[in-house]
């Protein structure tokens, strides 16, 4: 059982090495998924699942924090420096669910827990909620050409909409999340043919 202590010194490695890292974005990415924890996880435990709450707040303070040293291989990279942080204090069995939650939580990885499993499916739902999407919009759109915005966005969105492993998670997004989406790719697609026709 990970400690109050191991879930504070966890929060704080990734204040210490997000809050600067892409405009606070990451960190604020962070932070929907905690709060979309508190929503979805007592959904899912009442139905006899008992995933471990403190397992998947640890892993999720620490899953992007490798983005600060290479962007591609961050899953990787975070899970070392959470293993090298904390090797002494975490035992054998909560470091592989942690490993699982980490390595895996990108779309296109296969967790194998239910925590980590979990956490795949708060990663893209965070992305997926219309305060994230719109700083996302807002950031990228300083980054690269205009005319390849509205592709750039709905590969975005269309990379986190697919596959939520809980039924929950999936009835969550059709709940809050499908009409804002919806009609956010609705509106790339006509600025597409409008940009097209210039």
């Amino acid at each position: 059982m990970l400690t109050k202590e191991d879930i504070k010194n966890a929060k704080k490695i990734c204040f210490d090495l997000l809050s600067n890292y892409y405009h606070g974005f990451t960190i604020r990415h962070t932070l929907e998924m905690i709060s979309l924890l508190d929503r979805i996880l007592p959904e899912i435990n009442n139905k006899s699942i008992n995933l471990r709450k403190d397992v998947l707040v640890f892993s999720i303070f620490l899953h992007d924090i490798g983005r600060v040293k290479d962007e591609k291989n961050h899953a990787k990279i975070s899970f070392e420096i959470t293993q090298n942080k904390f090797k002494h204090l975490i035992n054998e069995q909560d470091i592989s669910i942690i490993k699982d939650c980490i390595t895996n939580h990108s779309s296109g990885s296969l967790p194998i827990s239910p925590e980590a499993k979990l956490l795949q499916d708060l990663d893209k739902l965070s992305m997926l909620q219309p305060t994230i999407v719109l700083e996302y919009i807002f950031h990228i759109s300083k980054e690269i050409n205009i005319l390849k915005l509205p592709d750039n966005i709905i590969k975005y969105v269309d990379k986190n909409m697919i596959n939520f492993n809980f039924p929950e998670v999936f009835n969550f997004y059709n709940t809050h999340n499908q009409d804002f989406i919806k009609k956010l790719k609705e509106t790339l697609q006509k600025i597409k043919i409008n940009m097209s026709c210039c």
